[in-house]
């Protein structure tokens, strides 16, 4: 089965340890706000908006979008805020919103700027944006949800003749990177090969370990893969996901939604290429005999190193079997395609075992005609005999 998500790469790079939330209870947290102050500023000024926060406390991990309207504003990149600068923070452009992914293993406290945005003013006067915020964020500690308050702010592109607002600097335009990677200002995937992420059919005895591939085929500058894995967790169970040769020196982090589906998220820098085992996972195999589990990949999402590019990409899925203890029900033999199973068990037919008598060529048992002719030769002699003691 092969499928593909046309949608941005951009959000596994916002959910490195987002992908950590499990239903726990929310974090004691309370009070923390994410906020956008009101900003305007004039048609073709370049200004900056900050997103804010107030009264964060061991943040380990924040997924934050920005909404606003592309008429009136166009954005040219997003830098880390007083309180990030020591985060890794990864962002990209999906239609109307800008998705951020702050990551932080000291954890974010305090009040402060934690993203600044910097745009181009593209609207008319008069013309205005919302600017609607959405985030979830997890403990430092224990990746539990913490309880996030937001405010939205909203952008006025204003006339020559009114001064603009105090929350809104104008600015030169920036270029360069704070550490975080750059984006392409379209989002069109054209020139990148399909990338396909998939996974063998496998099968084990039970009570057994087993390591099961997930591979990649045409990987070319490949910085984030996002995506699920989905089995039967009354066959499989997870006992953990480790790196391949091909992911040495990646980011790889995952984490269990529930005993039937986990998350992968690997990050490059550098990118991914070739073909070959992207990681390794590893299960104890708990089902009975002939159960058979699905391996299933879903929500893919595949982005360019550099770029941050979406990248064309397939699932091909797997199953595995668990085989009987006897023998294995999937090899074939040598001299024909008959199942080992079947060749196993086929019986050669053979006659019943025949004791030495029946063995050995029947002797023949001296008839009556046998001994009618032995008494007349008898005679014979013995008349013989007779009339030579007579002549003498």
């Amino acid at each position: 089965m092969k499928g593909a998500k046309g949608t941005s790469g951009m959000a596994c790079m916002i959910m490195l340890f987002s992908i950590l939330i499990f239903i726990s209870p929310v974090s004691a947290a309370e009070g923390i706000t994410i906020f956008v102050n009101d900003a305007s500023a004039k048609y073709g000024d370049t200004i900056q908006i900050t997103i804010n926060v107030s009264n964060a406390k061991e943040i380990g991990s924040m997924d934050i979008s920005l909404q606003y309207d592309t008429d009136v504003l166009s954005l040219k990149h997003v830098e880390k805020g007083n309180l990030t600068q020591n985060s890794v923070m990864q962002w990209n452009i999906r239609g109307d919103k800008v998705l951020i992914g702050l990551i932080d293993g000291n954890g974010i406290n305090g009040n402060g700027s934690i993203a600044i945005l910097t745009f181009d003013v593209c609207g008319y006067p008069g013309s205005t944006s919302d600017l609607v915020l959405d985030a979830t964020a997890t403990n430092v500690s224990d990746f539990s949800p913490i309880q996030l308050i937001t405010k939205n702010g909203k952008f006025t592109v204003i006339d020559g003749s009114t001064t603009p607002s105090p929350t809104a600097t104008p600015t030169s335009t920036r270029t360069g990177s704070s550490g975080s990677r750059g984006i392409a200002t379209s989002s069109k995937s054209g020139g990148l090969k399909p990338v396909t992420i998939s996974i063998d059919n496998a099968y084990a005895y039970p009570n057994t370990t087993i390591k099961v591939p997930i591979n990649v085929q045409n990987a070319f500058n490949i910085g984030c893969l996002d995506f699920y894995l989905l089995f039967n967790s009354s066959v499989l169970h997870l006992i953990d996901i480790s790196k391949s040769e091909l992911t040495a020196n990646s980011l790889l982090q995952w984490s269990i939604i529930n005993e039937s589906k986990i998350r992968i998220l690997i990050i490059d820098a550098s990118g991914i290429n070739g073909n070959g085992s992207l990681v390794y996972l590893n299960f104890n195999v708990i089902g009975a005999p002939r159960s058979i589990t699905n391996l299933n990949l879903s929500e893919l999402e595949v982005s360019d190193a550099i770029s941050n590019e979406e990248i064309p990409a397939m699932t091909n899925n797997g199953t595995l079997t668990v085989k009987s203890a006897v023998s294995n029900e999937n090899l074939v033999s040598k001299d024909d395609k008959t199942p080992v199973t079947e060749v196993l068990t086929q019986k050669t037919p053979v006659e019943s075992p025949q004791s030495a008598e029946e063995q050995e060529p029947a002797k023949k048992q001296p008839g009556f005609e046998a001994i009618i002719s032995a008494l007349v030769i008898a005679l014979l002699v013995f008349m013989l005999r007779r009339n030579r003691r007579w002549k003498k």
